[in-house]
């Protein structure tokens, strides 16, 4: 599946609108590199709220492992973050990053362009829905793979 610009578009705005009806207030914006960060960056604009960066990534694990550990210490005096990928697919990356920072799910926000149903991590804002059981195609973003690749 192409994840095009347009569609980036559409569930970058509807996170926006659901974050601002939540009435949740958020300290900043931490965007997972390196599929989060086009929308972290976004909704920190959007929002007018800082974005700050985590390297981490279950695909390039060799690669990407940044702790990250001042995040968590604000977490864990009680400031507010929203969490922020591209997409929710296995929950991997978000219970590595929770189990890392010592932190529970209640503590941080969540917000992902695509959620797959088929996992047990629930965020609090998303976009598109995909099942894993019914729609197995990889999903190339505009910012990953020119359409006019093969």
């Amino acid at each position: 599946m192409y994840y095009r610009f347009e569609n980036f578009k559409q569930d970058a705005d509807k996170l926006v609108e659901q974050i601002t009806n939540s009435g949740k207030f958020y300290e900043y914006v931490v965007g997972v590199m390196r599929g989060g960060a086009i929308p972290a960056v976004y909704l920190s604009h959007r929002l007018g709220i800082p974005m700050r960066g985590v390297s981490w990534s279950t695909f390039h694990k060799d690669q990407m492992r940044e702790s990250a550990l001042d995040i968590a210490e604000d977490i864990h005096e009680g400031k507010s973050v929203l969490l922020v990928d591209d997409i929710l697919d296995s929950g991997r990356t978000m219970n590595e990053l929770l189990t890392d920072w010592g932190q529970t799910r209640d503590k941080i926000g969540i917000a992902v362009l695509v959620y797959n149903l088929q996992q047990k991590i629930k965020p609090d804002y998303f976009g598109t829905v995909i099942d894993r059981e019914v729609d197995k195609d990889w999903i190339n973003f505009w910012w990953e793979k020119d359409v006019n690749e093969n």
